[in-house]
């Protein structure tokens, strides 16, 4: 799968489970009247979720590829704030995470 195509999994299956999740576009625009716009803060995760009452970053990676070190320092500041940041490179490890939330080891 794609990093895309495993965006969306996550996506629907964080749905399918009851949860609330919306991608955020890190990256940046050309604004109309020039200069450089930024959508979200530089690092920012891919998904963030809501999911049994737990915030969750989530940073969305092709197989074998790795976060950055802004990518990492977001999910830092997450996890220090009580949330749950999560580095996800097939859907299967997403829906292993999830089971462990529901379960209350997470």
């Amino acid at each position: 799968m794609t990093e895309h195509e495993i965006q969306l999994a996550c996506i629907n299956l964080i749905r399918k489970r009851g949860g609330v999740v919306t991608r955020v576009n890190s990256g940046g625009t050309i604004a109309k009247r020039g200069g450089h716009l930024s959508l979200a803060e530089k690092g920012t995760s891919d998904l963030i979720a809501c999911f049994g009452g737990k915030y969750l970053a989530i940073e969305v990676k092709d197989t074998g590829k790795v976060a950055t070190s802004d990518q990492r320092e977001f999910g830092r500041m997450v996890n220090r704030a009580g949330g749950i940041f999560l580095v996800i490179d097939d859907i299967d490890k997403l829906s292993r995470e999830l089971d462990l939330l529901e379960r209350g080891e997470q």
